[in-house]
């Protein structure tokens, strides 16, 4: 998913259905975005997001999450995200077994990125909405200068995908 287009989710998990594969989508820029209906993220067993500053619900420093109601996937995640241990957080109790099952790092979202979110998340329709406003006026602006002149329908799309990655999706 980028520049305010969906991946061929339909088509990915097809492929993926006929050959065993799992799909976790890469939804760090779709935030908003559905399929049919379905939040772009879990269209598959899961998905990603990004909540770096630049993204469209954007924390002040790194943040991430991740998309699943697959409990293996989920369990996976949660031994990666706290260097590898299985469980829960319980070294500070003597005796209490949390035994190192995967190689894993300290991948866990601190509080004061998830208080920054939590604030945001209720204007997020709203941004959302602008910069979906903003990209229609900067479509119908780009296509108007003689930059392309008889371009066809298809033509006309196909510029405004060209230069939409500079300005969709970003903050307005």
């Amino acid at each position: 998913h980028l520049f305010d287009r969906l991946a061929d989710l339909r088509g990915v998990c097809e492929v993926a259905r006929r050959r065993g594969l799992t799909v976790l989508e890469d939804s760090a820029e779709a935030i908003g975005m559905r399929l049919d209906g379905t939040h772009a993220g879990l269209v598959g067993a899961g998905g990603v997001l990004s909540f770096f500053p630049s993204k469209t619900l954007g924390a002040i420093g790194d943040a991430g999450a991740l998309l699943t109601d697959d409990d293996d996937i989920a369990e996976t995640a949660r031994a990666l995200r706290h260097h590898g241990r299985a469980g829960r957080t319980l070294d500070h109790f003597p005796g209490i077994a949390n035994p190192t099952v995967l190689s894993g790092c300290n991948s866990k979202m601190d509080d004061l990125q998830a208080a920054v979110l939590l604030a945001k998340l209720a204007g997020l329709d709203a941004g959302i909405a602008r910069r979906s406003e903003l990209a229609t006026r900067y479509d119908a602006r780009l296509l108007a200068l003689p930059l392309y002149p008889d371009l066809s329908d298809a033509d006309a799309d196909r510029v405004c995908d060209e230069v939409a990655g500079f300005y969709r999706g970003r903050p307005g």
